[in-house]
């Protein structure tokens, strides 16, 4: 039924987009035109934030790379960092990552694996807080999850700073605000030339 609703209004939801390409791809025992002119097609392909394949789109993958052979000088290179995963959302699955970090394989392809640590964002004080706190934040949840991430730890390739984190519990929005009025301050004496200030949304911003 909702095929039929979408058809009579020419649109999709985001499910059906990797459904119809699959569809339009045939099986593996009875590739369509379409198969067999991407097979010819396609030299190289690059897969980025891999940590929210859906099986879908594995399954795409794997269709798109069925024909290729070792050494026929095709590539395939998928980008991804587990612990940015989205969970579910979009049916995005963790453990397509995981399996082809643990087995190195990506349906028939080979593949190897190549870890960055290094972080150009942060400085060296503000790497060091994250890697001692979120070890023991994420430990729990490795005992719960089959799709649960380990915490890689970063290498900081910005120098140190005086400033340290901090973290602060305020009583209420007027006493979050002062803290934060007064962290400001803080800075702006100390002559840095601007300060941002991060929070979920606009309206969270207004004592402050």
């Amino acid at each position: 039924m909702n095929l039929l609703v979408f058809g009579a209004a020419h649109n999709r939801d985001y499910d059906e987009v990797p459904q119809r390409a699959l569809d339009a791809l045939g099986g593996a025992d009875a590739p369509t035109q379409i198969m067999l002119a991407q097979d010819l097609r396609i030299g190289h392909l690059l897969i980025d934030e891999f940590q929210d394949t859906s099986q879908r789109q594995l399954q795409l993958i794997e269709k798109l790379t069925s024909g290729w052979q070792p050494d026929d000088g095709r590539t395939l290179f998928v980008v991804g960092d587990p612990m940015q995963s989205i969970y579910a959302f979009r049916e995005a699955d963790v453990r397509n990552f995981l399996d082809a970090a643990r087995t190195g394989r990506i349906g028939g392809v080979s593949v190897g694996r190549l870890a960055l640590a290094r972080n150009f964002r942060a400085q060296a004080n503000l790497v060091a807080h994250v890697n001692a706190t979120f070890p023991r934040v994420l430990e729990s949840v490795a005992t719960r999850s089959s799709t649960a991430v380990d915490y890689g730890a970063a290498i900081a390739a910005v120098e140190a700073t005086a400033d340290m984190p901090t973290f602060e519990l305020a009583l209420d929005e007027r006493d979050e605000a002062s803290r934060v009025g007064a962290n400001v301050q803080r800075a702006l004496a100390d002559g840095l030339s601007y300060v941002a200030i991060l929070v979920r949304a606009r309206t969270h911003v207004g004592e402050i």
